[in-house]
């Protein structure tokens, strides 16, 4: 799905799908995935503004180096 170094990978999903991203710390692995789940299901931008319960979107799992900033 994705491949990164030096920094997080986040796997996201919503009732509609399921996406992965990559960035330099976890909230930006977090939020280049939702971007991704919104290319899926219109209200995936919803989770980016703090409004995950009303998406639907979840994290499934980040996972980062030990060097992510």
């Amino acid at each position: 799905m994705i491949a990164w170094a030096n920094g997080c990978g986040a796997l996201v999903y919503s009732d509609d799908g399921v996406a992965a991203a990559s960035g330099p710390n976890r909230s930006e692995a977090e939020r280049a995935a939702y971007r991704r789940l919104a290319e899926i299901t219109p209200t995936a931008p919803l989770a980016s503004f703090g409004s995950s319960d009303l998406s639907g979107a979840k994290v499934s799992q980040v996972v980062c180096t030990s060097n992510a900033r």
